[in-house]
């Protein structure tokens, strides 16, 4: 009918990146924000605001339905969560996840078997923005907070959810909290890929546990998850921050690994090591005083082609 048609073309102008046509359209059509209208337009409006980062005019849509007859739906809330996801306003996403979990039917709540009328539940990619929202502005604390909300919601942690959680932690220099979401997945039977892993890897680095960041690499090979060149960068850079490098100058020490995995880069497990690993790796030799294995790797760079002005030990 009408609705489903003004639907569609609100929906076709946000997926078009036209925001404010399709909010034009939305009022344009229902004449006013209360007439007559199912809440599938403001839906379609809202998902126009949340491809385009306007949170604020997504706020005031939501506010238009709640003020209304037409009561705002979980896809009300996700979209405007979104909005504000994309327009990296934490504190505002979670005030809507609040309004949510307020105005809908046990939002955390997932369906009985015998209900005729399953109530409304956010969906995993909800709280995925949302959680995204606060890894982005740092708070790290807030997100966590978000997980067993997740749960409660009949939810289960996935892989993205894991990753950007890990990521947040990780990038806050909370690589004790982003560890502890592996070991929790893990427990969980939840088996991470490769970018949780790679996240783990960082984080030992950032903790300068540098044997468990190298492990890690071993681990992700038994685990037939093949490492790509960020990891073998993080665990490189680990080795060459590690404490205690000058003493003793002995074999298997940071600085020899940090040689031996930039050598191996492109061989044995078929990776490209680049610019960042060697400068690790260089930083590893000289940190240590073993000089001639700098200069081995300088010689080993000169054949592929990759020294430059500063890679020159000094």
């Amino acid at each position: 009918g009408a609705v489903r048609e003004v639907t569609q073309a609100i929906a076709e102008l946000g997926r078009r990146g036209l925001w404010q046509e399709a909010v034009h359209q939305l009022f344009v059509e229902t004449r006013s924000p209360t007439g007559g209208c199912s809440a599938a337009p403001f839906n379609a409006a809202l998902g126009a605001c949340g491809r385009s980062a306007q949170w604020e005019v997504g706020a005031q849509l939501l506010g238009a339905m709640c003020f209304s007859r037409l009561m705002p739906d979980a896809i009300s809330f996700g979209a405007a969560v979104i909005a504000c996801e994309k327009g990296m306003q934490w504190g505002q996403a979670l005030q809507v996840l609040l309004e949510a979990k307020r105005r809908l039917q046990r939002p955390w709540c997932p369906p009985r078997a015998e209900e005729k009328d399953p109530p409304q539940v956010l969906s995993q990619g909800v709280f995925g923005a949302a959680l995204s929202a606060c890894m982005r502005g740092q708070r790290w604390d807030q997100a966590l907070q978000l997980l067993p909300d997740l749960g409660a919601a009949g939810l289960r942690l996935n892989v993205i959810t894991l990753s950007v959680a890990m990521s947040g932690c990780e990038r806050a220099e909370q690589w004790q909290q982003s560890l502890e979401l592996l070991l929790s997945a893990r427990r969980r039977q939840l088996e991470p890929d490769l970018v949780p892993l790679v996240v783990a890897v960082s984080a030992l680095g950032r903790g300068q546990h540098w044997e468990a960041a190298v492990g890690m690499l071993s681990e992700m090979r038994w685990r037939a998850v093949e490492p790509n060149v960020v990891a073998l960068n993080s665990a490189v850079t680990a080795s060459s921050r590690a404490p205690g490098q000058r003493s003793p100058k002995a074999l298997g020490g940071p600085w020899q690994w940090s040689l031996e995995a930039f050598l191996r880069g492109a061989a044995g497990w078929r990776l490209q090591s680049d610019i960042v690993t060697r400068n690790a790796a260089l930083a590893a030799c000289k940190s240590s005083g073993h000089w001639e294995a700098a200069l081995e790797l300088l010689t080993s760079c000169s054949r592929r082609g990759q020294v430059s002005a500063h890679s020159r030990p000094h």
